[in-house]
């Protein structure tokens, strides 16, 4: 399985995780102008992540506490 097969299956943000780490790789290397780069890109999937996490959470707790 090639790359672009494996990115076609997955959702195309969680390949931008990659940058999560490289964030901290970039501010031991005092790359300042890359620290903010790179965090920009890595919280995108974070973010996309905790909302399919809030969606499958409130399929599981229900209606009434979905809420609060």
């Amino acid at each position: 399985m090639n790359v672009a097969n494996w990115i076609k299956k997955q959702n195309f943000l969680n390949v931008l995780l990659i940058f999560v780490p490289l964030t901290g790789v970039a501010h031991y290397f005092h790359w300042q102008d890359c620290v903010f780069f790179f965090a920009c890109l890595g919280i995108v999937p974070l973010a996309g992540l905790m909302g399919q996490a809030t969606e499958s959470l409130s399929e599981k707790v229900g209606e009434a506490r979905r809420t609060l």
